[in-house]
């Protein structure tokens, strides 16, 4: 969304520096502790999240501010 002029909206203007790198926030849901594996394929079926951040693939990257790292694996 432009306004005239060709100029951002006031709330976009600092719109890269608001932002976490984006690092911070890419996970793939097999590596957290809340990732429940499908029973019938636990390597790469679509899972649960134990914190309801919706259904995953294992290896599937997306943004989740829930993630924490499985030591264990």
């Amino acid at each position: 969304m432009q306004q005239r002029g060709g100029a951002l909206p006031k709330e976009w203007q600092s719109w890269p520096q608001d932002l976490p790198p984006r690092a911070a926030l890419i996970r793939c849901c097999g590596h957290c502790t809340h990732f429940i594996p499908n029973p019938r394929n636990p390597a790469a079926g679509i899972g649960d999240c134990d914190i309801g951040r919706g259904n995953h693939f294992p290896m599937e990257q997306h943004n989740c501010s829930g993630f924490q790292r499985d030591t264990s694996k």
